[in-house]
């Protein structure tokens, strides 16, 4: 006891909302058998009470009850809920070709995101967020063109947002914000209203979106982001609180998972895009001591500016541990990884926090 039946229209994927049939404290309930007739679902099973006394003991007293129920009534009193979208679709790492989609429902579910040109819904393309079944759900649309800007939207959410993969071409415009360490979020309202008003092709933001590595912090920023990210997909560079949960020291949680789960890309967080004339380098380097003068991310920062360089494309650097400051505040600032690297590089803009 109880004794529930559920419907499934999707063979067990969304969890089924079920329907008590009986309900007892003292009877228990066993080898249900269903058969179909017509609109009726028929329905037996045994019921075994403890109230008889035969010779001095408890015995338990076995019936067979027979039910008819009409389908059409049972399924729509077993309707599953439809996964809501807790935290609806938002774009990260735009390319040239493609761009990388991701939103989040508070119950786990084949998702699908729909996208389409702005203005010729005949030509919808579908994709599947996550198999199997979650509440996290990503996708990488490719084969898209700049600079026709295009829609996207999921069934969870009535939400409809725009967006644009990069210009290719050296002598296309386009324009983008910069913002960083919003972590309290106290004005970041009020930073997202100006950006928001010109109106970017993209936003770079420089690192700790957030105070602490929660996830309640996590979706708090991206709500209070949602004027942004309607239009605009984010390049998101690491900060130091973007994967700690505490306060100094950090030995024990020095981890990811959590901004990989929103804004990270599970491989490193170090990237290089080309946009137009231009070369954007995003680096994992979200505090003192995280980049090794003589590391692998050093190597490859080194290739990708003479990269650059040998193709005409201007390099523009952006990462959250400061080189300089003019604050007593020196204990997170290091002027000895790229300073020295970048005198051999006088045309690189760089962009820290």
């Amino acid at each position: 006891s109880p004794l529930h039946i559920a419907v499934s229209r999707d063979e067990m994927r969304t969890p089924p909302k079920p329907l008590a049939l009986e309900q007892s404290d003292t009877a228990t309930f066993s080898y249900p058998s269903i058969a179909f007739d017509r609109n009726r679902l028929l329905l037996t099973y045994y019921i075994g009470e403890d109230s008889a006394l035969v010779d001095g003991r408890s015995q338990t007293l076995l019936g067979l009850k027979f039910r008819a129920i009409d389908l059409e009534a049972l399924t729509g009193e077993c309707a599953p809920q439809r996964p809501a979208a807790t935290i609806p679709p938002y774009a990260l790492r735009p390319t040239q070709t493609g761009i990388d989609v991701r939103w989040f429902t508070d119950s786990p579910t084949l998702s699908r995101l729909r996208y389409w040109p702005v203005g010729d819904c005949s030509r919808v393309c579908t994709v599947v967020g996550a198999a199997p079944p979650s509440c996290d759900h990503h996708v990488t649309l490719t084969n898209l063109t700049a600079p026709g800007a295009f829609c996207y939207a999921t069934a969870d959410s009535p939400v409809i947002s725009q967006c644009r993969a990069l210009p290719s071409q050296a002598d296309d415009t386009f324009s983008f914000v910069v913002f960083g360490d919003p972590q309290n979020h106290k004005h970041y309202a009020d930073v997202i209203a100006c950006a928001t008003a010109v109106k970017p092709d993209f936003a770079i933001g420089l690192g700790d979106f957030v105070g602490r590595s929660t996830d309640d912090a996590f979706s708090s920023l991206l709500e209070l982001s949602r004027p942004l990210l309607a239009h605009t997909p984010l390049f998101p560079v690491i900060g130091n609180h973007d994967y700690r949960r505490h306060s100094r020291p950090f030995e024990r949680d020095n981890d990811t998972a959590l901004y990989d789960r929103y804004l990270g890309d599970a491989t490193g967080n170090a990237s290089a895009i080309d946009c137009g004339p231009l070369r954007l380098l995003f680096l994992n380097y979200p505090d003192k001591g995280t980049l090794p003068a003589a590391g692998e991310q050093m190597h490859w920062l080194e290739k990708q500016l003479n990269g650059a360089r040998a193709v005409g494309l201007k390099a523009l650097l952006f990462h959250h541990c400061p080189c300089f400051t003019s604050t007593r505040i020196d204990w997170a600032v290091e002027n000895t990884v790229l300073p020295p690297l970048l005198s051999r590089y006088n045309d690189v803009v760089l962009a820290d926090f």
